[in-house]
């Protein structure tokens, strides 16, 4: 709703930060589909598929592919689920799910210190960059946005890793 009258008045003015706050707008839209978080794409394929707890499903799938390799035993988790279909969505998107995380880990890891000077740069560059304007304090706080954004996605992917840790230590523990 918001992309309709910005564009007008881009269009009318020519203001930079007008198309800056579509692509903004559109970054988000974009962002909130991926299924991979649970944002509105993951919710759109849960519903579709009828698949409830899909990204819980997939990391127990990754916790059974051992077993599934050397037993030559269908995965209880893939057993449960009824429909071709719904078990090839589950696989491949356990599959894509994994090798994203194991991928994008490594590459993580490497930029955190670039990102915490960063979002240290960015955040003592917004009291100034206001005060240069709108188009510098727009790209500022696109600035602060971006370095912001990785905090957040590496600090679900790290809360995530820990939660399965500890969830499989205790499950370690107790079988003790």
């Amino acid at each position: 709703l918001a992309v309709v009258p910005l564009s007008i008045l881009h269009r009318l003015t020519g203001r930079p930060y007008y198309a800056m706050a579509i692509y903004a707008i559109d970054l988000t839209a974009v962002v909130a589909l991926n299924p991979f978080f649970k944002f509105d794409g993951y919710w759109l394929l849960v519903d579709l598929s009828g698949l409830v707890n899909l990204q819980r499903r997939a990391f127990s799938l990754w916790k059974e592919l051992l077993p599934w390799i050397f037993n030559k035993r269908i995965p209880p988790t893939l057993e449960s689920i009824s429909g071709r279909g719904r078990k090839i969505l589950l696989l491949a998107y356990a599959s894509f799910l994994g090798v994203t995380f194991v991928a994008a880990l490594p590459f993580l890891l490497r930029r955190v210190p670039w990102a915490m000077r960063g979002l240290q740069d960015s955040v003592l560059g917004l009291p100034q960059a206001f005060r240069h304007g709108p188009e510098v304090a727009a790209l500022a706080v696109g600035h602060f946005l971006g370095a912001l954004l990785f905090w957040v996605f590496f600090g679900r992917m790290a809360a995530a890793l820990i939660s399965r840790l500890v969830i499989s230590a205790a499950r370690v523990s107790r079988n003790r």
